[in-house]
Protein backbone atom coordinates (compact mmCIF):
# COMPACT_ATOMS: atom_id res chain seq x y z
CA UNK A 1 0.00 0.00 0.00
CA UNK A 2 1.55 3.23 -1.08
CA UNK A 3 1.58 5.75 2.08
CA UNK A 4 3.61 8.35 0.81
CA UNK A 5 2.58 11.81 0.58
CA UNK A 6 -0.57 13.26 2.59
CA UNK A 7 -1.38 9.75 2.95
CA UNK A 8 1.80 9.19 4.97
CA UNK A 9 -0.02 8.90 8.10
CA UNK A 10 1.64 7.43 11.67
CA UNK A 11 0.28 4.40 12.30
CA UNK A 12 -3.79 4.22 13.65
CA UNK A 13 -4.21 3.67 17.52
CA UNK A 14 -6.10 0.32 16.71
CA UNK A 15 -7.56 -2.59 14.37
CA UNK A 16 -10.84 -1.88 13.35
CA UNK A 17 -12.54 -4.99 14.55
CA UNK A 18 -13.89 -7.71 11.26
CA UNK A 19 -17.14 -9.90 12.51
CA UNK A 20 -20.30 -11.38 10.93
CA UNK A 21 -22.95 -9.37 9.65
CA UNK A 22 -25.26 -9.12 13.20
CA UNK A 23 -28.92 -9.47 13.76
CA UNK A 24 -30.56 -6.20 13.93
CA UNK A 25 -31.35 -6.99 17.68
CA UNK A 26 -27.77 -8.01 18.13
CA UNK A 27 -26.76 -4.83 16.30
CA UNK A 28 -28.01 -1.98 18.29
CA UNK A 29 -27.29 -4.40 21.59
CA UNK A 30 -23.44 -4.07 20.80
CA UNK A 31 -22.35 -2.13 17.94
CA UNK A 32 -24.31 1.08 17.83
CA UNK A 33 -24.02 0.90 21.80
CA UNK A 34 -20.38 0.62 21.56
CA UNK A 35 -20.22 3.43 18.67
CA UNK A 36 -17.14 2.41 17.12
CA UNK A 37 -17.03 1.71 13.55
CA UNK A 38 -16.34 -2.22 12.12
CA UNK A 39 -16.74 -4.61 9.47
CA UNK A 40 -19.38 -7.02 9.03
CA UNK A 41 -18.32 -9.29 6.57
CA UNK A 42 -20.29 -12.29 4.91
CA UNK A 43 -23.47 -9.49 4.80
CA UNK A 44 -23.42 -9.25 0.52
CA UNK A 45 -22.99 -12.77 -0.45
CA UNK A 46 -26.28 -12.91 -2.27
CA UNK A 47 -26.82 -9.36 -3.33
CA UNK A 48 -26.83 -9.64 -7.72
CA UNK A 49 -24.65 -6.51 -7.56
CA UNK A 50 -21.74 -8.37 -6.26
CA UNK A 51 -21.88 -10.40 -9.73
CA UNK A 52 -23.68 -8.24 -12.18
CA UNK A 53 -22.42 -4.72 -11.11
CA UNK A 54 -18.27 -3.84 -12.88
CA UNK A 55 -17.40 -1.42 -14.98
CA UNK A 56 -18.23 -3.01 -18.54
CA UNK A 57 -21.87 -3.89 -17.71
CA UNK A 58 -22.82 -0.48 -16.11
CA UNK A 59 -20.95 0.82 -20.00
CA UNK A 60 -23.16 -1.57 -21.65
CA UNK A 61 -26.18 -1.40 -20.14
CA UNK A 62 -26.48 2.30 -18.94
CA UNK A 63 -23.51 3.99 -20.50
CA UNK A 64 -26.26 6.45 -22.49
CA UNK A 65 -27.63 7.87 -18.71
CA UNK A 66 -26.99 11.57 -18.07
CA UNK A 67 -25.76 11.98 -14.36
CA UNK A 68 -24.17 14.59 -12.30
CA UNK A 69 -20.43 14.29 -12.01
CA UNK A 70 -18.35 15.75 -9.35
CA UNK A 71 -15.58 17.81 -11.32
CA UNK A 72 -12.88 17.26 -8.46
CA UNK A 73 -12.38 15.12 -5.15
CA UNK A 74 -15.12 15.20 -2.80
CA UNK A 75 -14.80 18.03 -0.85
CA UNK A 76 -16.20 21.06 0.60
CA UNK A 77 -15.67 23.04 -2.39
CA UNK A 78 -17.17 20.36 -4.91
CA UNK A 79 -18.74 21.19 -8.20
CA UNK A 80 -20.80 19.18 -10.15
CA UNK A 81 -21.09 19.02 -14.15
CA UNK A 82 -23.47 16.21 -16.50
CA UNK A 83 -22.10 13.39 -18.69
CA UNK A 84 -23.25 9.91 -19.40
CA UNK A 85 -22.17 7.25 -17.28
CA UNK A 86 -20.35 5.89 -20.17
CA UNK A 87 -18.37 8.56 -20.63
CA UNK A 88 -17.66 8.62 -17.14
CA UNK A 89 -16.50 5.27 -17.22
CA UNK A 90 -14.06 6.57 -19.78
CA UNK A 91 -12.40 8.58 -18.15
CA UNK A 92 -11.30 6.28 -15.04
CA UNK A 93 -9.26 4.59 -17.39
CA UNK A 94 -7.70 7.01 -19.30
CA UNK A 95 -5.26 9.03 -17.38
CA UNK A 96 -5.08 12.04 -19.80
CA UNK A 97 -8.82 12.86 -19.23
CA UNK A 98 -9.55 14.99 -16.29
CA UNK A 99 -10.98 12.66 -13.99
CA UNK A 100 -14.05 13.49 -11.53
CA UNK A 101 -15.77 11.71 -8.89
CA UNK A 102 -19.80 10.14 -9.31
CA UNK A 103 -20.33 10.13 -5.89
CA UNK A 104 -22.97 10.66 -3.63
CA UNK A 105 -25.86 10.21 -5.85
CA UNK A 106 -29.68 8.57 -5.32
CA UNK A 107 -28.79 6.33 -8.53
CA UNK A 108 -32.25 4.86 -8.00
CA UNK A 109 -33.64 8.20 -9.53
CA UNK A 110 -32.20 7.24 -12.58
CA UNK A 111 -31.89 3.79 -12.74
CA UNK A 112 -34.59 2.76 -10.83
CA UNK A 113 -34.35 -1.34 -12.04
CA UNK A 114 -30.68 -1.09 -9.40
CA UNK A 115 -32.87 -1.45 -6.30
CA UNK A 116 -33.30 -5.25 -6.50
CA UNK A 117 -29.33 -5.75 -6.92
CA UNK A 118 -29.02 -4.90 -3.46
CA UNK A 119 -30.27 -5.51 0.29
CA UNK A 120 -28.80 -3.45 2.97
CA UNK A 121 -29.64 -5.08 6.64
CA UNK A 122 -32.96 -3.30 8.27
CA UNK A 123 -30.88 -1.44 11.06
CA UNK A 124 -32.79 1.92 9.88
CA UNK A 125 -36.48 2.83 11.46
CA UNK A 126 -39.42 2.95 9.36
CA UNK A 127 -40.77 6.83 8.70
CA UNK A 128 -37.13 8.40 9.51
CA UNK A 129 -34.68 10.12 7.22
CA UNK A 130 -32.47 7.23 5.60
CA UNK A 131 -31.04 7.82 2.22
CA UNK A 132 -28.85 5.67 -0.18
CA UNK A 133 -26.24 6.70 -2.49
CA UNK A 134 -23.83 5.07 -5.10
CA UNK A 135 -20.34 6.30 -5.36
CA UNK A 136 -17.52 5.42 -8.37
CA UNK A 137 -13.86 6.64 -8.56
CA UNK A 138 -10.75 6.19 -10.19
CA UNK A 139 -7.69 4.94 -7.96
CA UNK A 140 -6.54 7.83 -6.56
CA UNK A 141 -9.79 9.70 -6.18
CA UNK A 142 -9.74 11.20 -2.60
CA UNK A 143 -12.56 12.81 0.14
CA UNK A 144 -11.84 15.36 2.12
CA UNK A 145 -11.76 14.71 6.12
CA UNK A 146 -15.83 14.91 7.14
CA UNK A 147 -18.64 13.56 9.11
CA UNK A 148 -21.42 12.40 8.13
CA UNK A 149 -24.58 13.58 9.78
CA UNK A 150 -26.39 10.13 10.18
CA UNK A 151 -24.94 6.15 11.01
CA UNK A 152 -23.68 5.29 7.85
CA UNK A 153 -23.23 1.60 6.49
CA UNK A 154 -20.36 1.78 3.89
CA UNK A 155 -21.09 -1.35 1.17
CA UNK A 156 -17.71 -1.95 -1.47
CA UNK A 157 -18.86 -4.15 -4.55
CA UNK A 158 -15.91 -3.44 -6.28
CA UNK A 159 -12.24 -2.44 -5.62
CA UNK A 160 -10.79 -1.77 -2.39
CA UNK A 161 -10.89 1.98 -0.66
CA UNK A 162 -8.81 2.64 2.27
CA UNK A 163 -10.94 4.99 5.15
CA UNK A 164 -8.85 6.47 8.13
CA UNK A 165 -11.18 7.12 10.86
CA UNK A 166 -10.83 9.68 13.42
CA UNK A 167 -12.94 9.14 16.35
CA UNK A 168 -15.52 12.39 17.14
CA UNK A 169 -13.41 14.30 19.77
CA UNK A 170 -11.15 15.65 17.15
CA UNK A 171 -13.76 17.71 15.80
CA UNK A 172 -12.16 20.67 18.44
CA UNK A 173 -8.89 20.36 16.36
CA UNK A 174 -10.39 19.81 12.75
CA UNK A 175 -12.08 23.67 12.03
CA UNK A 176 -15.30 21.94 10.86
CA UNK A 177 -17.42 23.98 8.34
CA UNK A 178 -21.31 24.57 9.23
CA UNK A 179 -23.36 21.93 9.45
CA UNK A 180 -25.01 20.88 5.79
CA UNK A 181 -27.63 18.75 4.79
CA UNK A 182 -25.14 16.27 4.45
CA UNK A 183 -21.77 16.69 6.69
CA UNK A 184 -19.40 18.51 8.04
CA UNK A 185 -15.96 18.99 6.49
CA UNK A 186 -13.08 20.02 8.34
CA UNK A 187 -10.80 22.89 6.99
CA UNK A 188 -7.60 21.24 6.97
CA UNK A 189 -6.98 20.23 3.32
CA UNK A 190 -4.12 17.32 3.80
CA UNK A 191 -3.15 17.49 0.41
CA UNK A 192 -2.89 21.08 0.01
CA UNK A 193 -2.23 22.26 3.58
CA UNK A 194 -3.26 25.79 4.91
CA UNK A 195 -0.38 27.17 7.04
CA UNK A 196 -3.20 28.69 9.21
CA UNK A 197 -4.25 24.97 9.99
CA UNK A 198 -1.20 23.03 10.40
CA UNK A 199 -0.27 23.44 14.03
CA UNK A 200 -3.51 22.03 14.51
CA UNK A 201 -3.22 18.77 12.54
CA UNK A 202 0.06 18.52 13.92
CA UNK A 203 0.03 14.98 15.65
CA UNK A 204 -3.52 14.43 14.45
CA UNK A 205 -3.80 10.78 13.56
CA UNK A 206 -6.30 8.34 12.38
CA UNK A 207 -7.86 6.00 15.40
CA UNK A 208 -7.70 3.38 12.63
CA UNK A 209 -7.00 2.70 8.94
CA UNK A 210 -8.90 0.08 6.87
CA UNK A 211 -8.93 -0.90 3.65
CA UNK A 212 -12.60 -2.25 2.45
CA UNK A 213 -12.30 -4.86 0.29
CA UNK A 214 -15.35 -6.17 -2.19
CA UNK A 215 -18.02 -8.10 -0.33
CA UNK A 216 -17.33 -6.24 3.55
CA UNK A 217 -19.78 -3.81 4.85
CA UNK A 218 -18.24 -0.76 6.86
CA UNK A 219 -20.45 0.54 9.49
CA UNK A 220 -19.34 4.50 10.61
CA UNK A 221 -21.28 5.43 13.63
CA UNK A 222 -22.67 9.25 13.32
CA UNK A 223 -19.80 11.28 15.17
CA UNK A 224 -16.56 9.67 13.41
CA UNK A 225 -14.50 11.49 11.24
CA UNK A 226 -13.16 9.85 7.69
CA UNK A 227 -11.04 10.72 5.11
CA UNK A 228 -11.15 8.60 1.87
CA UNK A 229 -8.71 6.87 -0.59
CA UNK A 230 -9.84 4.94 -3.74
CA UNK A 231 -6.88 2.33 -3.92
CA UNK A 232 -8.13 0.93 -7.21
CA UNK A 233 -11.20 1.55 -9.41
CA UNK A 234 -14.05 1.12 -7.22
CA UNK A 235 -18.01 1.10 -7.07
CA UNK A 236 -19.83 1.16 -3.80
CA UNK A 237 -23.10 1.82 -2.21
CA UNK A 238 -23.69 3.19 0.85
CA UNK A 239 -26.86 3.62 3.12
CA UNK A 240 -27.62 6.35 5.47
CA UNK A 241 -29.72 6.37 8.63
CA UNK A 242 -31.00 8.27 11.93
CA UNK A 243 -32.57 6.54 14.91
CA UNK A 244 -35.37 8.04 17.07
CA UNK A 245 -32.63 9.14 19.83
CA UNK A 246 -30.60 10.76 17.02
CA UNK A 247 -33.57 12.35 15.34
CA UNK A 248 -34.37 14.21 19.19
CA UNK A 249 -30.99 15.29 19.46
CA UNK A 250 -29.29 16.34 15.94
CA UNK A 251 -32.29 17.14 14.23
CA UNK A 252 -33.23 20.74 15.74
CA UNK A 253 -29.29 22.21 15.55
CA UNK A 254 -29.23 20.79 11.92
CA UNK A 255 -32.01 22.26 11.04
CA UNK A 256 -31.00 25.90 12.73
CA UNK A 257 -27.80 25.97 11.26
CA UNK A 258 -29.08 25.13 7.88
CA UNK A 259 -31.44 27.92 7.88
CA UNK A 260 -28.93 30.33 9.40
CA UNK A 261 -25.78 29.33 6.70
CA UNK A 262 -28.04 28.88 4.03
CA UNK A 263 -30.79 30.97 3.98
CA UNK A 264 -34.65 30.15 3.47
CA UNK A 265 -34.04 29.96 -0.40
CA UNK A 266 -31.24 27.46 -1.08
CA UNK A 267 -33.66 25.71 1.94
CA UNK A 268 -36.55 25.63 -0.06
CA UNK A 269 -34.55 24.73 -3.02
CA UNK A 270 -32.01 22.02 -1.24
CA UNK A 271 -35.43 20.60 -0.01
CA UNK A 272 -36.74 20.11 -3.10
CA UNK A 273 -33.36 18.21 -4.41
CA UNK A 274 -33.86 16.11 -1.38
CA UNK A 275 -37.97 15.49 -1.78
CA UNK A 276 -36.98 14.13 -5.63
CA UNK A 277 -34.54 12.12 -4.19
CA UNK A 278 -36.32 10.61 -1.50
CA UNK A 279 -39.36 9.95 -4.09
CA UNK A 280 -41.61 12.44 -2.17
CA UNK A 281 -44.56 13.95 -3.22
CA UNK A 282 -44.60 17.62 -3.76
Amino acid sequence: MNRRGPWAEHPPLREIRRCPLPSRREFYRHWEKAAEPVVFQGGMERWPARTRWTFDWFKRTHGHVLLPVNTGRYDVSMTRTTMTLGQYIDTLHDPARPRGYLSNINIFRWIPELRKDVAFPRYHYPGLLTLTNFWMSAAGQTTQLHCDFQHNLVAQVVGKKRFLLYAPHVAERVFPTNRGWSAWFSQIDFERPDPAHVAAARGLRPDMDVTLAPGELLFLPFGWWHRVLTVEPAIGINHWWWTPRMALTQGPPLAHDVVHVYGPRVVRRTWKRWRDRLGLGA
